[in-house]
């Protein structure tokens, strides 16, 4: 929190991995979080920091492995630079200096034009950044909106699976599901029931929950990453007894392709782009009875569409 009030943003270099408590100290300071110590020379007076700073993490390891940082985060893997490529920093900095200039206008240009087109942005479907995603979108024009979006989306999308493939919980739930599709029980039975799906050095692993409660809230994290796989999880009461139960359901997405055309499989026309254009890029009147059909169909369905 300190470095976080004595500067813009923070940074760290050559990381090997996050203690639980320094990952969730970053995710508050990334969202906002304040402090409260003792002042010095004082018996009870009281200095409060409040800080919220964007923050740089780098490494070669998957540093963030936790989902509720890994949902703040963006990832970028870089290639190793080639030897011919490399330079000494009085080179890096001198060739930075000269185009700094321009680095600056350009930044406070997009700046500007967010701050202009912030007012008018829609809020829907909006990420845990929210703020971070509307700002940035704002920032840039109207044509390169949906390339960010999309980009935004896929990069939160491979992030989470990341998260879960480091995931021993994740991995002993899949096997699980993969023999019934629905599984309710305490959290006491859950834990046995996974751990004959992974090995004992697993089992003797930090990463894995040693006690009930440590799987109920390892379980909770991976509640939202774990719909990303049709996998939805809901903590009720049972009635009568009190437990406290987990319910583990799989579910299976219906998915509609070219050879149901003609079929009305959405009252609302949420059709996939091969339901609602037909073999030559246009539209396909057939499902909904009429001459006409949903603006836009011709420009976002050609040839090259996936059957």
């Amino acid at each position: 929190m300190i470095a976080a009030n004595n500067g813009w943003f923070i940074a760290l270099d050559n990381l090997s991995g996050l203690t639980t408590q320094l990952s969730d100290s970053l995710c508050q300071t990334a969202t906002g979080a304040g402090f409260s110590t003792r002042e010095m020379y004082s018996d009870t007076d009281e200095i409060l920091i409040d800080a919220q700073r964007p923050i740089i993490l780098n490494g070669i390891d998957d540093i963030a492995t936790r989902h509720d940082m890994i949902d703040r985060a963006i990832i970028i893997n870089l290639e190793q630079i080639p030897k011919d490529k490399r330079k000494t920093e009085a080179r890096l900095w001198r060739e930075f200096n000269i185009d700094k200039p321009a680095i600056l206008g350009a930044l406070l240009d997009q700046v500007s034009v967010a701050l202009r087109e912030l007012p008018n942005m829609k809020e829907s479907a909006l990420s845990r950044m929210a703020d971070f995603e509307v700002w940035a979108t704002a920032a840039l024009p109207p044509d390169e909106r949906e390339t960010f979006v999309k980009a935004f989306n896929l990069n939160r999308k491979y992030s989470v699976e990341l998260g879960l493939e480091g995931s021993p919980v994740a991995e002993a739930l899949d096997k699980l599901l993969a023999k019934t599709k629905h599984v309710e029980s305490t959290a006491t039975e859950l834990l046995v029931k996974l751990g004959s799906y992974v090995s004992d050095l697993t089992r003797m692993s930090k990463a894995w929950p040693q006690h009930p409660r440590g799987l109920s809230g390892e379980i909770r994290r991976l509640a939202p990453a774990l719909r990303s796989r049709d996998i939805t999880i809901t903590c009720t009461r049972q009635s009568g007894t009190g437990k406290r139960l987990i319910d583990i359901r799989k579910t299976t997405v219906t998915t509609v392709t070219s050879s149901q055309k003609g079929a009305n499989t959405d009252a609302n026309n949420n059709l996939s782009c091969d339901d609602r254009c037909d073999d030559k890029g246009g539209c396909d009147d057939s499902r909904n009875g009429a001459k006409s059909c949903s603006s836009g169909c011709d420009d976002s369905c050609d040839d090259s569409r996936p059957r």
